[in-house]
């Protein structure tokens, strides 16, 4: 009798641990699930987080004349502004303060070059000449834009006035090995005033 009631007792013993160890490895998984759970939404998120790209500036359709409107801004401290299409796909027409100015992507033309032109006159606010220190500013922004170094400006400046007695035109001028310029001198004529003009070539930039 007392070896049953022994048995029984040992028997209810092993029982009640056995469900004491059942009860605490289901809450650990319990647990485990939770934080399984928690890092599952985490990762949900972050998937679910677009990230933003900065919308491209457009001032042209064409490109290579976009990319230099862009450059120049960034390198001469303001903008082209009033910039309208021209005549042809690749040439544009804009203000650079009161200077009237013409940009035309050729590089995919026979002359193969990125061109800027300018008069040296305005009509804003009426019709007048551009100061030397207007002219040179704005040439100076125009080299600095498409690579020229400033001892290069530097220099093209000089043989443009100091170094060119007698103010002629000069053809082809190399400001470097990628850069040429026409430059045009303002006359006076017998039958009125030839306004001059300068005419810049690129032969590497936009390419």
């Amino acid at each position: 009798m007392k070896r049953k009631i022994c048995s029984v007792l040992l028997m209810c013993t092993l029982l009640f641990v056995g469900c004491g160890s059942d009860n605490t490895e289901t809450k650990e998984v319990g647990e485990t699930k939770v934080e399984t759970t928690d890092n599952t939404d985490t990762m949900a998120k972050e998937s679910e987080t677009v990230t933003e790209e900065p919308e491209e500036v457009k001032y042209a359709d064409d490109k290579v004349v976009n990319q230099f409107i862009i450059d120049f801004a960034e390198t001469a401290g303001y903008e082209f502004t009033d910039i309208k299409k021209g005549n042809i796909r690749t040439k544009y027409h804009c203000y650079a303060n009161d200077i009237y100015v013409e940009l035309l992507n050729a590089t995919e033309n026979a002359a193969e070059t990125f061109n800027i032109s300018y008069a040296f006159s305005s009509q804003i606010p009426a019709f007048r000449d551009l100061t030397d220190e207007e002219k040179y500013e704005f040439l100076t922004d125009c080299l600095k834009t498409l690579g020229a170094t400033d001892e290069e400006i530097s220099r093209t400046i000089d043989d443009l006035t100091v170094n060119n007695e007698g103010d002629y035109m000069k053809e082809d001028y190399e400001v470097n090995s990628s850069i040429t310029l026409l430059y045009v001198p303002t006359k006076e004529l017998s039958n009125g005033k030839s306004i001059g003009h300068i005419e810049i070539k690129s032969s590497t930039y936009g390419k």
